[in-house]
């Protein structure tokens, strides 16, 4: 009974005190990365000019929608200072289904540039394959 008490508090520790397993997560630089890039399918034409450095946005957003854009789940982003060199995940919709039913997504990647303005990451370059 003893024994018990004393199990309990490591087991709740060691399934609860652990960092998140997630490298894009953990990491609070990746994961505001993470989150400008996967705006770029997402926004308007009204706010697409936000999600880029001045001056630097496409002036079409709609060759960007219908895409699904994220980092990989090792990503490879090469930060340095306020710069940033990321590579893109690309998920794109074909009109087509698999054995199951599901929709068949093409993935290619692309490399894309971001900087940081103040506490926000901002697209620099976003070039589609």
């Amino acid at each position: 009974m003893r024994t018990t008490f004393l199990v309990l508090p490591l087991v709740v520790c060691v399934a609860g005190c652990g960092q998140s397993s997630d490298p894009i997560q953990a990491n609070p630089e990746l994961d505001a990365i993470n989150n400008v890039v996967g705006l770029a399918a997402d926004t308007d034409s009204d706010s697409w000019a936000t999600l880029f450095v001045d001056g630097a946005a496409p002036a079409d957003s709609t060759p960007y929608g219908g895409h699904i854009f994220t980092l990989p789940a090792e990503p490879n982003v090469n930060i340095s200072g306020d710069s940033a060199e990321i590579e893109v995940l690309i998920l794109t919709s074909l009109d087509e289904v698999d054995a199951e039913g599901f929709p068949v997504e093409q993935e290619s990647t692309a490399t894309w540039t971001a900087q940081k303005i103040g506490e926000k990451w901002r697209l620099k370059s976003a070039p589609l394959p």
